[in-house]
This record gives structure tokens, C-alpha cells and sequence, in this order.
């Protein structure tokens, strides 16, 4: 891949609204268990989409749990953003487009999910003046 779909993107993207949720009382097929996942919002040019619970995180107990790779939420961000477009005028070149930015999508939803470990406020009186 010697050149991105995103490239010849026209449109601004922005992603917003991200919130992380913890559930502790998921429940899958067979087994109650806490997950992790986050939400955000998708502007893109004029359309807007919302991405519902993308995994991070599933743990069983103590002895069992498991993380989702980036490449598991990328798709699971992709199907999401295929809802930018109508089903009529997906093509495989779109769904190259979408992936794309799917990576991109979830890279800004891991920056976005950092939180800072110190925060400082320092004051010094010594200072007399605008600096």
C-alpha cells in the first residue's frame, strides 16, 4: 500500500464525544463479566455518525480475560462508518476508504483515552512582572 484512499479525502474529519464505559454486569452467551469499551461520534463533512460500544476489554474472573486488538476495534469502527454511506453506493474502493479511516478513528480514540498522570499548578511569587 504505497498510498492512502484518505489522501484524496475532501471532506474534514472529526471525531468527538468520546466516553469510556466499564460495565460490570455484561453478559455474553454463557458468562456474566466486565467490559471495557468507549463511544464516541464521527463528523464527516456533513454526515454524522455514532459508534456504539467498541470493545477494549473482557474479563471473566480472575484467572480469564482478554483484550481486543486495534485491528478487532478497526473493523468494528469500520462497520460504523459504513453507515456514512448508503448501502447502494458502497464499493470496494469505499470500503478501502472506510478502513483507512477506521485506523485513523481508533488511533484518535487512543490518544483521546490518555489521561494525564500528574497534573501541576505551580505559582512562584519571586516573579514580579508579565512573563
Amino acid at each position: 500500500m504505497d498510498q492512502w484512499s484518505l489522501l484524496s479525502g475532501e471532506k474534514p474529519l472529526k471525531v468527538s464525544d468520546y466516553e469510556e464505559f466499564i460495565d460490570p454486569d455484561d453478559y455474553d452467551d454463557e458468562n456474566t463479566h466486565t467490559s471495557y469499551s468507549y463511544e464516541f461520534q464521527v463528523i464527516w463533512g456533513e454526515e454524522t455518525v455514532e459508534a456504539d460500544r467498541v470493545f477494549t476489554r473482557r474479563v471473566y474472573g480472575l484467572q480469564r480475560g482478554g483484550d481486543y486488538s486495534l485491528l478487532d476495534q478497526c473493523d468494528s469502527v469500520q462497520g460504523c462508518l459504513l453507515g456514512l454511506v448508503d448501502r447502494e453506493m458502497r464499493t470496494l474502493e469505499n470500503c478501502r476508504f472506510f478502513a483507512e479511516m477506521s485506523c485513523l478513528v481508533v488511533y484518535a480514540c487512543q490518544f483521546l483515552a490518555k489521561q494525564p498522570e500528574q497534573v501541576k499548578f505551580v505559582y512562584d511569587s519571586t516573579i514580579v512582572g508579565v512573563v
